[in-house]
Order: C-alpha cells, then structure tokens, then sequence
C-alpha cells in the first residue's frame, strides 16, 4: 500500500519486490527527488 504524506509517500507493508514497488510508486505519482518512506528508512527517489 502507498500512501501519500505531506512530505512524499509512505510505503506500508511488505512490497513483494522491487519492480512492483517502482510501479505502485510510479502510479501513486513519485517524481524525482520526493521523499518516500519505507519502515524506518526515509529516501529520496531518484
């Protein structure tokens, strides 16, 4: 599940890899440079 926060999004959950994960983000509305959140790590999406 993505969840969009005030700062960028939040991943919850288990992503069963890495390409589905790209893609929830990329329909959820990623772009470069926006903060996501999975678990305890914050990134930025590149």
């Amino acid at each position: 599940r993505v969840l969009r926060t005030d700062t960028g999004f939040r991943v919850v959950g288990t992503p069963t890899d890495e390409e589905e994960l790209e893609a929830a983000l990329r329909a959820a509305g990623v772009k470069t440079g926006t903060q996501v959140e999975i678990g305890d790590e914050v990134l930025e999406w590149e």
